[in-house]
């Protein structure tokens, strides 16, 4: 992609914001910078016209927002033409990149939106199991139970430190164990800890030769074993060293080897 964007001014009336790989707005950061307004620290965003003659932002789109509660009328930016949706997106993708801070879920969003072979991967994965992604700031139980997953951060490190047969194990397995036809998914089974904590124990276990997969399920499964296994992970977080989804792992280990003839071995979780 090779495009030439020329230094001009836009009307804010003009531009639109493409939901489908731009975050959400934040509400925080577009005070902040109302409350700081600085026309030498506002820049220029970055703006694509379309096919169809649309402006639409591929970079500043909280700016665009504080520009409208300024009421400003007219803003620089850097326009290109004719770039698709999708390179919009990778455009947008790679100036999130080299801040020095951004959000996981905007690089995730972008991401996908762009074509990025890994995160489509990791998205068919999760839609193949009730998945989706929550692209939006403060789930609730509600949207934890119809399977909306934020801990970007926990499947993204998964997919890359194991890769895909992995992952997919990683997820069939716990919505085999925590996901209930009737009662839909535990509001915590697709957070960091539960997600982490069963790749950790996954992780190692298939190493054992005594591992058994129906054994896990049997002594594993069901609402009330993941809230114990939540509430057993806080406490010896409390008075033992180590990281969280080891304590979680070794929670399950418990059940697991619970009168089993063939038990794992504690001691490669040490």
């Amino acid at each position: 992609m090779d495009r030439n964007f020329k230094e001009t001014v836009v009307l804010v009336s003009d531009l639109r914001i493409d939901v489908t790989y731009q975050s959400e707005i934040n509400n925080n950061v577009v005070a902040n910078i109302v409350r700081n307004f600085n026309w030498a620290c506002f820049g220029k965003i970055m703006v694509n016209i379309r096919e169809n003659g649309e402006l639409y932002i591929i970079d500043g789109h909280h700016r665009f927002e504080a520009a409208k509660k300024l009421s400003i009328k007219e803003i620089p930016c850097e326009l290109s033409e004719g770039l698709s949706p999708s390179e919009e997106a990778q455009l947008c993708n790679y100036m999130l990149n080299i801040r020095r801070k951004y959000n996981v879920m905007e690089i995730l969003k972008t991401s996908l939106a762009a074509g990025d072979e890994k995160v489509k991967t990791i998205n068919r994965i999760l839609e193949e199991n009730n998945i989706k992604f929550a692209f939006f700031t403060n789930g609730n139980k509600q949207t934890r139970r119809q399977g909306r997953l934020s801990c970007f951060s926990a499947v993204l490190r998964i997919m890359e430190n194991k890769g895909e047969k992995f992952f997919n194990e990683v997820i069939v397995t716990l919505k085999t164990l925590w996901r209930d036809d009737s009662l839909g998914w535990h509001e915590k089974a697709l957070g960091q800890v539960a997600i982490k904590g069963l790749a950790f124990f996954l992780n190692y276990a298939k190493e054992s030769k005594n591992f058994d997969s129906a054994r896990l399920i049997k002594k594993c499964r069901g609402h009330d074993k993941l809230e114990k296994y939540i509430i057993m992970t806080k406490q010896n977080r409390v008075y033992n060293t180590g990281t969280v989804e080891k304590h979680f792992a070794l929670s399950m280990l418990s059940d697991y080897n619970s009168s089993a003839q063939k038990k794992l071995d504690l001691k490669q979780y040490s």
